[in-house]
């Protein structure tokens, strides 16, 4: 799995913020294994408790985006299930060193853009958002 590459980013800053959902597609994270990797260097929180349900956690595949952490970098916020990531802004926000680490260390981990690789592509031309000399 390789970070994504940071030439070429837009130094401006977008009208729109942020957005991606990223993808582990075989790999499934165990939470608390992420509130590791993510709990030294950024803000880890579960925003919410969810009563299990064996049909739909088990039976419907529910439990692989049911349960969420929430990561805050400066800027960059995301959600990470044991599948699938998604980032986002609350405001237009160039991306801060934090968020960038923030962006590589999800992408390490969702590599993907996709659920499954014959789906099509749905993310296309998002813009980084760096502050100069990043």
């Amino acid at each position: 799995m390789h970070a994504r590459s940071l030439k070429g980013a837009d130094t401006s800053v977008e009208k729109e913020p942020y957005f991606a959902v990223l993808w582990s597609r075989w790999k499934i994270w165990k939470l608390e294994a992420l509130e590791e990797i993510f709990n030294s260097d950024f803000i880890v929180k579960r925003p919410k408790r969810i009563v299990p349900d064996r049909l739909y956690d088990f039976g419907l595949g529910g439990h692989l985006t049911r349960y969420e952490i929430l990561v805050k970098g400066d800027s960059l916020h995301a959600f990470l299930s044991p599948i699938r990531a998604v980032l986002f802004q609350k405001k237009p926000q160039t991306f801060t060193s934090d968020d960038v680490k923030l962006f590589q260390k999800i992408s390490n981990l969702y590599p993907h853009k996709r659920w499954l690789p014959f789906l099509p592509e749905i993310e296309r031309n998002v813009k980084w958002r760096l502050q100069k000399g990043h």
